[in-house]
């Protein structure tokens, strides 16, 4: 699928170059901000972002099922959703949410365990369920995509490159949801992360340094999906030996100890 140019969003300027900030890290915070969702708004603000992607944008989830402009299943119900905002607008421009364990095991298995019987196998004896969460819905806004031809989850340029632009910055929200991604992994102690990941996100994740374990064969979950798997200690050790403008994203300029 390929889209339009993107859009012009109001407060965003992509000729102000990154040079004028120490690094792209600095960059990066002075255009967006991250949050979990902390209310019934932020949870709507969250679902109405997923429904201009999921429902009007790809038509992955029917408009029918989907009432007043929101995106939302059952599993809303057990999860945390992530913010990530356009801090000239107020707009959000990308969220995610993990779907949290539950202890009473008539409460449903993770999305990802249903899609996949190579996923649900391992539950036998490598992945613990009470400790595993899933990532699910990751959505970037249709105008922060920089150009026709990207993905749903644009394109990875080297933001430290001479002359990069607010553009080539965004990129690195990916970076920005996964810190929300980490701070509901400490918060919760999930000691496992699964997901049902679209082919063309998982390498812009390798890219960023952040990887995954694929599990099987890919599964048709809204289109052609792979299944994988890590465990948090092997991505706070991953992350451990980022590059620094990148690490600065992910652990908050510290404030997120990944340990």
């Amino acid at each position: 699928m390929t889209h339009n140019n993107m859009a012009p969003v109001e407060g965003h300027n992509p000729s102000q170059p990154a040079t004028d900030y120490d690094t792209a890290a600095d960059f990066y915070a002075s255009i967006f901000s991250i949050h979990l969702a902390r209310s019934s708004d932020d949870v709507s603000v969250s679902q109405a972002l997923r429904y201009r992607v999921y429902c009007e944008e790809t038509g992955f989830l029917p408009k029918d099922r989907n009432p007043g402009g929101l995106e939302r299943d059952a599993f809303d119900l057990r999860s945390e959703s992530i913010l990530l905002t356009h801090k000239a607008t107020g707009t959000c421009s990308g969220t995610v949410r993990v779907i949290l364990p539950q202890a009473n095991p008539d409460a449903g298995l993770l999305p990802a365990l249903t899609c996949s019987e190579d996923m649900l196998a391992l539950t036998k004896g490598s992945i613990p369920l009470e400790t595993t969460g899933e990532i699910s819905r990751f959505t970037i806004a249709p105008e922060f995509r920089r150009r026709a031809g990207d993905t749903l989850y644009q394109q990875v340029y080297d933001v430290d490159a001479p002359g990069a632009d607010a553009r080539r910055i965004i990129p690195y929200m990916a970076l920005g949801l996964f810190t929300g991604i980490l701070e509901v992994v400490k918060l919760h102690k999930l000691s496992h992360l699964c997901a049902v990941i679209d082919p063309p996100l998982l390498r812009i994740l390798r890219r960023l340094h952040v990887h995954f374990h694929p599990v099987g064969d890919l599964v048709n979950y809204h289109g052609k999906r792979q299944p994988v798997i890590v465990s948090t200690q092997e991505l706070y050790s991953r992350m451990q030996s980022l590059p620094d403008a990148y690490l600065r994203i992910v652990n908050r300029d510290g404030q997120l100890n990944l340990h």
